[in-house]
């Protein structure tokens, strides 16, 4: 059948009617095993379930599934071959989903062509509003196998850190709005006075220091510039956030007087938080990309490219450069190059070294092209500065908002472009061989395959994006969360708090 697929995609055009499958052909899957792969105990037979999928390679068959299941340890014996073809609970095949998805995001066809297309070709009739559930289905999917591809995103999210927190911060709300919780007047005395905890209710006073903490590292964006991949990395933001966080919290549970119980919730955020620290693979991913992100760094403030404190958020902005500037950026850029080649001679370090080659490799071949010109004018006093722009993005922008025109045919298009989903922005890198190599083993082919491999953390993206935050019981501003004080004013609370406690036993 995947042959017959196949050959049936490299044509163009509507399918003649001998070679798409009759509607609801029976079809019957097992794993053909009769000896579990966990323990080698023999398979049996316990039920069997019905199904109807619809898809390309799959067509609208009847499916019996079977069950097995081992007599000695109890596993269920999976359906692989099932599996990766069809999600789970799903009856919409992974190669649907992927040819609705790229109609509607890359080649930007409106709901009713889509449907159209998929009967005329393939013989499939869809309801419109699947349309739509498929398209953002591929979205779930894409940034699913683009996160599986971004090391230190892939190895936070094996350590769930992150799920855990929001846990422990779910709990700290549910029980804030149980009990009392401190009032805006006595959150400002408490960030401005850290001695007046005496004064407060002690319960909720700890719940609020917890909660503050963990408000803190979730607010790790705030350490971003606004300019997205490549030049924000969120995940390493968040990483240095944590660390921070946790090496504070060990230091406070390690002292000999800390009390166990009454700040319980601490000592669970540090130990949810080691990982951070301990876990090798976090570590050394963390480490390179903070060696990757210098030498970036680097480069980009040779070239005048990095954010200046209160500039815009877009690059290319601000006026002019001054002429003397650009003439004199090629020499500083060539000496910078310069010296880099000899840092690369001398280096030790493998992943330096190898950043070290690319930015070489790439400025030997675009150096002319990342400064900017200087044209006199005759009868003009001052020179004509032609600047270094920001075409490609703009471009890409424009090829944007054109297929956005096409889906919905209306000339102003501000509120379909602030309500697009950021994934859809990957799209367009499905059109870059480099990335596809990355991604997709260099074929669009396998984009199906990888949805199914990562079809899991496709759904709790979709979770996350379905999800809706309450409005905390707790109120403290962003502007009191990003002062650059606030660790400092907790940490001398918690200190204040545990000799308090620490007085109240010994007076006991």
């Amino acid at each position: 059948m995947k042959l017959r697929f196949q050959l049936l995609g490299q044509s163009r055009g509507r399918l003649p009617a001998c070679c798409q499958l009759p509607d609801g052909y029976e079809c019957e899957v097992t794993s053909g095993r009769t000896l579990c792969g966990s323990c080698s105990g023999r398979l049996q037979r316990v039920r069997s379930s019905r199904h109807r999928p619809v898809g390309l390679m799959l067509g609208r068959p009847q499916v019996r599934l079977i069950h097995q299941q081992c007599t000695v340890c109890g596993q269920v014996d999976p359906l692989e071959v099932y599996d990766r073809l069809v999600p789970p609970a799903g009856n919409y095949a992974y190669d649907l989903i992927v040819e609705v998805g790229l109609a509607r995001q890359r080649d930007h066809r409106q709901d009713e062509e889509i449907r159209g297309d998929l009967m005329q070709r393939w013989g499939l009739s869809l309801p419109l509003s699947a349309i739509g559930l498929l398209a953002h289905s591929f979205l779930d999917g894409l940034a699913a196998v683009h996160q599986a591809h971004a090391k230190l995103e892939s190895a936070l999210r094996r350590l769930k850190v992150r799920s855990a927190l929001r846990s422990i911060r779910k709990d700290l709300v549910r029980w804030t709005r149980k009990g009392v919780g401190l009032s805006r007047a006595q959150i400002r005395e408490l960030l401005s006075d850290p001695q007046a905890v005496a004064e407060l209710d002690a319960p909720a006073l700890r719940r609020f220091v917890a909660y503050v903490l963990l408000r803190w590292l979730d607010d790790y964006t705030a350490d971003l510039q606004g300019e997205y991949f490549p030049f924000d990395l969120p995940s390493l933001a968040f990483y240095r956030r944590g660390r921070q966080l946790e090496e504070m919290l060990r230091g406070m549970v390690t002292l000999e007087k800390f009390p166990q119980r009454e700040l319980s919730t601490l000592k669970t955020i540090a130990g949810h938080l080691a990982p951070l620290r301990e876990d090798a693979e976090v570590v050394a991913v963390a480490c390179r990309l903070e060696k990757s992100s210098l030498l970036f760094e680097e480069l980009r403030r040779l070239l005048r490219l990095s954010r200046e404190p209160g500039a815009g958020l877009l690059r290319g902005r601000g006026g002019p450069e001054d002429s003397s500037i650009t003439e004199q950026m090629p020499s500083r850029l060539a000496s910078w190059r310069e010296r880099l080649q000899q840092r690369h001679d001398r280096e030790r370090d493998a992943a330096k070294r190898a950043d070290q080659a690319t930015v070489l490799k790439y400025l030997k071949k675009y150096a002319s092209q990342l400064v900017g010109h200087v044209i006199e004018l005759p009868g003009q006093s001052k020179p004509f500065v032609a600047l270094r722009t920001n075409n490609p993005a703009e471009h890409r922008f424009q090829r944007l908002k054109q297929g956005v025109r096409r889906k919905v045919g209306l000339k102003k298009l501000t509120r379909q472009v602030q309500a697009m989903r950021a994934e859809a922005l990957l799209v367009a890198n499905l059109e870059d061989a480099e990335y596809v190599r990355i991604v997709l083993n260099g074929n669009l082919s396998n984009l199906a395959t990888e949805l199914s491999r990562h079809w899991e953390l496709s759904q709790s993206i979709r979770k996350e994006r379905l999800s809706r935050r309450p409005e905390a019981p707790i109120p403290i501003t962003k502007k009191e969360l990003r002062d650059p004080d606030l660790l400092e004013t907790l940490d001398e609370t918690v200190t204040k708090i545990v000799e308090t406690l620490h007085e109240k036993t010994r007076a006991a």
